[in-house]
């Protein structure tokens, strides 16, 4: 994913001290603005808003192309956007003391702003799993409210249960493709309501989304495979491990030396 691979190549050279982008206000709509985190097969582009968090999402073998040995240019197809990860947080409108930031040597984006003498923050990373990770905590205890909504970029119905939602979609050159995420609460509750998932009165809060396609490297049945590659067990696994502060701070470190 191109737009993945530029921070991350500065990452790579970069200590993680010295090289940050940061900002005093959220993105602008539109893809100049936005942070980039990805590690070459997922990536999100973090807009920043406070009460209304935007992420969107790419997968690097979401393309509308086929095997095209004539090498004719219509029919190379074009690459995708997969989606968006939207995280509603009412009442967050006009923070003060707002920041963005992209660490080029961690490749972790963070927002952070005080609200009625709150302090919140945000980060956001892609794990080496190709997990997506969002990380939401505060000054106050039970201070974090609002509801996480996963759309699809191509018409396809977002599904709701327990505390994960999903999508299964396909291209027109039949390319199948899938999303999901699981979340895990410090405190407060989760619940399901119309596709989305609302959270109430939580400490901390960890999304961790996983994507895939059944594109095949391999020319079998027209660089197919039968389903999308499984993602279900990998989130699963990092959302049950991110019940606390200790164990997601063990989480972000195999990413950072990674």
């Amino acid at each position: 994913m191109p737009f993945a691979a530029l921070p991350l190549l500065f990452a790579m050279a970069a200590p993680a001290t010295r090289h940050t982008l940061w900002y005093d206000k959220p993105a602008a709509p539109g893809m100049n603005e936005a942070l980039v985190v990805g590690n070459s097969g997922l990536g999100g582009m973090v807009y920043g808003k406070p009460e209304a968090e935007r992420i969107v999402l790419n997968e690097s073998s979401l393309w509308t192309g086929d095997a095209n040995p004539s090498g004719d240019y219509g029919s190379m197809g074009s690459y995708q956007m997969l989606g968006e990860l939207e995280i509603a947080l009412p009442g967050h409108e006009n923070p003060v003391h707002y920041r963005r930031d992209l660490n080029l040597g961690e490749a972790i984006a963070s927002v952070s702003y005080e609200k009625d003498g709150i302090q919140y923050r945000r980060e956001v990373f892609v794990h080496p799993d190709k997990i997506l990770i969002v990380r939401l905590t505060a000054s106050r205890r039970g201070a974090l409210t609002g509801a996480i909504e996963l759309a699809d970029a191509h018409g396809a119905v977002t599904t709701e249960k327990d505390r994960s939602l999903e999508i299964s979609g396909r291209l027109p050159n039949g390319l199948q493709y899938k999303s999901g995420l699981l979340v895990n609460s410090e405190g407060g509750s989760v619940s399901t309501e119309g596709g989305r998932l609302r959270f109430k009165g939580c400490d901390a809060l960890t999304i961790c989304l996983g994507a895939s396609t059944n594109y095949s490297l391999v020319d079998r049945e027209g660089y197919r495979m039968e389903r999308p590659a499984p993602f279900e067990n990998l989130i699963g696994r990092a959302a049950a491990q991110m019940g606390s502060a200790k164990n997601y701070a063990m989480f972000r470190q195999d990413h950072v030396q990674e």
